[in-house]
């Protein structure tokens, strides 16, 4: 894709449970994606993602920097 971007699409794994088999999955995926032309991909683990967990989801329903977080690079590389 010479002249153009390139085509962003991340591959959320979006699990923590222990013993999760998606993992394998998500990798696969990931490998396959990266190999097409055009096309950047990054596995995002939540399980790795450090995201607040303090008020269950309570506060607005949405998360948003107006309540004070800070999203982690990774989640923010979806939006380039």
């Amino acid at each position: 894709m010479e002249g153009s971007r390139s085509l962003f699409i991340p591959v959320i794994l979006g699990t923590t449970r222990q013993g999760r088999m998606s993992l394998n999955v998500s990798r696969l995926i990931t490998q396959e994606v990266a190999k097409q032309n055009g096309i950047e991909t990054e596995l995002i683990d939540i399980a790795t993602v450090s995201l607040p967990t303090g008020d269950a989801g309570e506060a607005s329903g949405v998360w948003s920097t107006s309540i004070g977080i800070t999203w982690p690079p990774v989640l923010c590389a979806i939006y380039r």
